[in-house]
């Protein structure tokens, strides 16, 4: 939290807020992007409102995080995201619980196999094999929906 108060002061004492803005509008999606992508075909979930870690937050700002980034999806969306991702894989003992009441999956990236009897709200993911379009950026996927196993 202090890290987000520092850039607002200095924003406020060199005049930025500004050119942040602006930059801030080139590099993320607007409402528009994010319907079309939902209307293509792609699950939107959450990955917390001002994307902090868990281990820096209270459990208050923490659930403050879930529910804002649900509400805010939500209204541009017309509809409540489902799951959520846990920023920096920051997570703590009891906070399945708090996501729960927001969402119905929550995601970790520890590598792990999802079978039939892992829990909703501790769900693996894995890292996409192959090169990545960003050298800085690795991409992590995320199955959700309903396992069907052959036979059953």
């Amino acid at each position: 939290m202090r890290v987000r108060e520092l850039l607002a002061e200095l924003a406020e004492r060199w005049g930025t807020a500004g050119e942040l803005a602006a930059a801030a509008k080139r590099l993320y999606p607007s409402g528009e992007h994010l319907r079309r992508a939902r209307e293509a075909g792609h699950e939107l979930g959450s990955h917390g409102h001002h994307h902090v870690p868990r281990c820096n937050i209270s459990p208050e700002a923490f659930e403050e995080e879930l529910s804002r980034s649900a509400a805010e999806l939500e209204q541009v969306l017309g509809e409540a995201p489902r799951a959520f991702s846990y920023p920096f894989n920051s997570h703590l003992p009891g906070d399945a619980e708090l996501c729960g009441r927001h969402y119905l999956q929550v995601a970790t990236v520890d590598a792990a196999l999802v079978t039939p009897a892992t829990p909703a709200l501790d769900l693996p993911r894995f890292t996409w094999p192959g090169p990545h379009a960003n050298r800085l950026r690795r991409r992590r996927w995320l199955s959700t929906g309903t396992l069907a196993w052959p036979g059953r």
